[in-house]
């Protein structure tokens, strides 16, 4: 009890000092809006910047305003233009902004030299998701020994709850990226877990936010021309309509008509030729992937690729104190090949809600998916307590009701630990799944079975002392154990141990090696992976890095185990500051698969990417994937995109691209498809 006091007291004293950040329709500069002092957080050595950084701060009732006075130097790198959401090769400013520290998540605000735009949100685990976008805006003046910017955020744009005085949380970071060097204010590193959102600086905004246009509506147009047919069509599914509006600071609501993801560039390919299971792709449609997330759950139970092609998606999501809540439901399109349906209109929904605690939260989901007489529904709850520290417990359950022309019903449960401290982070968890569970708008590809999993890594980051070799190393294992409900199959087990380490003089090292027996068609079968791959990141014209694998897998037609060794190469860079590129290729062989059988020994893949920027507005971005992986006929795939995005005022954006995609077939090449686009879109 006198420790609750104790932090409670504590907490209450950390407000009362606050920094105030006053009222201003000007630029205001004066000792109480000021924030200096940034210290060195990597290397980890505390010392204060040797390039005096000074921030001011005030605000407009609408918005919060941010000034930077940053000394540069020889050392001062411009970087390269990129489109809105990438990260430019160069020093930049940043901004992290706790509207509620109990959240323990933060918004992140960009600033680089050449004024290019990136936004995120940092969660409680230190991932960030880029995806979110505001209405930030700043402006550069830069000198021959000082930058100054000016950062502009609009609180319409942030979720936020309360009366005013509004007590807040900031972090302030500057990057050198010739010296790879981070300053902050305060002192934060993300190995703290919520102590990191914690130990920000304590600010507060006393007057009362006003709320302005809390609306976007965006209506787009689509003409498509496919090459390979010689005919366009022009219908309902060419017009889109995207809408926001935000009915206060905590609850956002999003409302799109026949989305449009022809600017989405194609799925990079990637060695599935041999795998148990359908290949799984991140989701990269911009509707699926931005905003906070309130469901709580993953592909397993909810994976967005399955939605084809919406017909329409609308996504509401409420955040305070005490909890939140999100409502998600889509349909998709019905397709059709030869008379067949390839793909049911089907319909998806998630409803969720999440009661939160400093010790204790709940999360609880209900998905579902459906069609006429079919429907599956899935009931997520995950209850989790922070036992002590940074170190929590949780369990998971999961049910299915599951109906077509039978009914079923089933669950998945799980019992979980994790924790960390300092540089060290383990998690380890117990799961039972039961035969007849079905979650169709997942990704489920096993059910009937027990398992184990325990995690254990340790991450090193420089401190500044090892100044001759290594900056910064680490060393990570894991292993699984999964035995299945029948009792003659045997159970599944596999680990492994990952070590790497970057040196001093930009050379990049990795290694790490995988073993396990597998389970399949009831037989055990003994497979290994050890790679070792070094990378070179000097220069940021010239990136290379090399990646040797050798092992023992199994060949699932064959049932049985071949040697299987690669080798891999990719080469990055930036031709300042208008182009980049990104390039990988994959050699693949088995050295002792049989001669003439169904299953290529020998082929490879690869990846390119080549981006031209003439400023951060204006940019075409090409990319080409290519396999030359035999199977029956097919002898090799080849496909090719180009995009190209012009923003204007970030009111109007036009959009236009080709893509295309050819497969040779009995040494003849027949074009799978060939498409032009063009997209215009208004912003209100």
């Amino acid at each position: 009890m006198k420790f609750i006091f104790s932090i409670i007291l504590l907490s209450n004293l950390m407000l009362l000092n606050a920094l105030t950040v006053p009222f201003s329709k000007k630029v205001l500069k004066t000792n109480k809006n000021h924030v200096a002092d940034l210290v060195r957080i990597s290397p980890d050595d505390s010392l204060k910047i040797n390039l005096p950084t000074d921030m001011w701060l005030w605000q407009d009732k609408k918005n919060l305003f941010i000034l930077w006075e940053a000394k540069i130097d020889s050392t001062f790198c411009k970087g390269n233009f990129v489109p809105n959401d990438y990260f430019p090769e160069a020093d930049f400013l940043r901004a992290q902004l706790i509207t509620n520290e109990k959240n323990y998540y933060a918004y992140m605000f960009y600033a680089f030299p050449l004024n290019s735009k990136l936004d995120g949100i940092r969660n409680k685990n230190m991932n960030i998701d880029n995806n979110w976008n505001s209405n930030y805006e700043y402006t550069n003046k830069i000198s021959q020994d000082k930058w100054s910017c000016l950062m502009k955020i609009p609180f319409k744009d942030l979720r936020f709850y309360g009366k005013n005085p509004y007590y807040w949380k900031i972090i302030f970071t500057r990057y050198g990226h010739k010296n790879n060097e981070y300053y902050s204010n305060p002192y934060t590193q993300t190995s703290m877990g919520k102590d990191y959102f914690r130990k920000a600086l304590n600010i507060s905004i006393p007057d009362k936010i006003e709320s302005n246009k809390n609306y976007m509506i965006k209506p787009y147009v689509i003409y498509k021309y496919n090459l390979r047919e010689n005919m366009s069509s022009f219908d309902k599914d060419n017009l889109g309509l995207d809408f926001s509006f935000n009915p206060n600071f905590s609850t956002k609501m999003k409302l799109s008509f026949n989305p449009d993801f022809s600017d989405v560039p194609i799925d990079e390919e990637a060695d599935n030729f041999n795998v148990k299971y359908a290949p799984r792709f991140d989701e990269n449609r911009y509707f699926f992937v931005e905003d906070l997330d309130v469901f709580g759950v993953d592909d397993f139970l909810f994976y967005t690729r399955n939605i084809m092609q919406p017909k329409y998606a609308v996504k509401i999501t409420s955040d305070n104190s005490k909890y939140s809540w999100g409502i998600l439901s889509s349909q998709d399109k019905e397709m059709t090949q030869n008379g067949n349906v390839t793909n049911r209109d089907d319909f998806y929904n998630a409803f969720a809600f999440k009661k939160k605690g400093d010790i204790f939260n709940i999360q609880m989901t209900l998905l579902n998916r459906m069609k006429n007489k079919y429907h599956n529904e899935v009931l997520h709850i995950v209850p989790s307590w922070e036992i002590f520290k940074n170190n929590y417990v949780w369990l998971k359950s999961d049910f299915s009701f599951y109906k077509k022309e039978d009914k079923k019903t089933g669950y998945v449960s799980s019992l979980g630990y994790s924790g960390s401290k300092d540089n060290l982070n383990w998690n380890t968890n117990l799961t039972h799944c039961s035969e007849d569970f079905r979650a169709d708008m997942g990704n489920v590809n096993e059910t009937g079975y027990y398992s184990m999993n325990v995690n254990l890594n340790y991450n090193k980051n420089d401190d500044g002392k090892n100044v001759n070799l290594i900056k910064e190393y680490g060393i990570s294992s894991w292993s699984n154990f999964m035995m299945y409900d029948s009792n003659d199959t045997k159970p599944t087990r596999s680990g492994g141990f990952n070590l790497w380490c970057n040196s001093t003089q930009d050379i990049n090292l990795w290694t790490n090696v995988n073993f396990g027996k597998e389970n399949y068609s009831d037989k055990l079968f003994g497979w290994y992976s050890a790679n070792f791959g070094i990378k070179y990141d000097k220069f940021q014209i010239l990136e290379p890095s090399i990646n040797f694998t050798k092992g023992k897998n199994l060949v699932y037609y064959f049932e049985k185990t071949y040697n299987k060794n690669s080798v891999s190469f990719s080469l990055n860079g930036i031709i300042q500051p208008f182009i980049s590129y990104e390039t990988s290729l994959m050699l693949i062989k088995y050295p002792d698969l049989p001669k003439n059988s169904v299953f290529d020994d020998n082929y490879c893949i690869g990846n390119a990417n080549i981006n031209l920027n003439i400023s951060n507005n204006w940019g075409i971005s090409n990319g080409i994937r290519f396999n030359n992986y035999e199977s029956g006929d097919y002898s090799k795939h080849l496909g090719y995109f180009s995009n190209l995005h012009w923003a204007y005022k970030n009111k109007f954006n036009l959009y236009a691209g080709y893509s295309s995609a050819k497969n040779d077939i009995e040494k003849k090449s027949v074009e799978d498809y060939a498409n032009l686009y063009m997209k215009l879109a208004y912003n209100f």
